[in-house]
Formats: C-alpha cells, sequence, structure tokens
C-alpha cells in the first residue's frame, strides 16, 4: 500500500493528465477515500472508498457503492500517465468490476476516448473492441 504518493514511486499527487493533455485532478492518494497500492509487476490500481457499500434495508445493493471507481495506471509512476495510454478507469457495479463508459453508446465511449475527449471511457473502447488496439483508437 501506499500512504504517500512517493511511496509509490510517483513525483507529485496529481500526476495524470487527459487525452487532450488537459491536467486530472485525480489524486494518487487521498485520506480515507482513496486506497492505493501497487502490484509485484508495478501496476497502480487506485481504489476508491467512500459511504455507503453493503445493502439498503430493503436488501438491494446501496447505490454509492455502485458508484465507486478504479483507477489502474498499467506502468505505475512511468510515463505517460495518461488517460487511454497508460491510466484506465473502471467501476464497481452490480455486473462486477467494469470498465468506465460500459453502459453507453458506442459513439460516446468513441468521442470520449478521441485526442478531443477526456479519456476517461477508453478502457470501454478496448473492451467493445476485444481488447485489442484497433485502426481507430485515437493514436
Amino acid at each position: 500500500m501506499c500512504n504517500t504518493y512517493r511511496e509509490c514511486g510517483y513525483t507529485s499527487n496529481n500526476p495524470y493528465t487527459y487525452v487532450n493533455g488537459v491536467s486530472s485532478n485525480d489524486s494518487l492518494v487521498y485520506n480515507d477515500v482513496r486506497r492505493t497500492f501497487y502490484t509485484p509487476d508495478g501496476i497502480v490500481l487506485l481504489i476508491s472508498l467512500g459511504g455507503g457499500g453493503g445493502t439498503l434495508e430493503d436488501g438491494t445493493p446501496n447505490p454509492m457503492y455502485e458508484s465507486q471507481d478504479i483507477f489502474i495506471d498499467i506502468n505505475g509512476s512511468d510515463r505517460p500517465n495518461q488517460y487511454g495510454k497508460d491510466f484506465f478507469r473502471a467501476v464497481i457495479t452490480k455486473k462486477g468490476i467494469m470498465p468506465s463508459g460500459y453502459d453507453l453508446s458506442a459513439e460516446e465511449v468513441t468521442t470520449s476516448c478521441s485526442k478531443s475527449g477526456g479519456g476517461s471511457y477508453c478502457l470501454s473502447k478496448l473492451m467493445r473492441d476485444g481488447w485489442k488496439i484497433k485502426d481507430d483508437y485515437p493514436w
């Protein structure tokens, strides 16, 4: 586990950028809201925690739990630290862990995963493309 961004090898707590080059405000380590750790092969996982979780009184899943994020930096602190290149976002859903944007239209996913978009849904684009980087991927 990383209690500080330096423990995970980063020089900043906000090292990520969107596809369009704009800096992201996603924090690597954020007190009791996010748990960050790295695997032996260098992947860094940021798992958002938060209120909720479990089930409501009627037995249905707590909606706060459904919207929690998991960020995946496939090469740790090595650059480029950019959405869609080495940094991806997933969400916890009733179906399990799914790429962010899995439930959106192909057009919405493609717009996000473009050089003018933010890149939050690039993992969903990769999933829809059979986990392959096809010719329409933005780089």
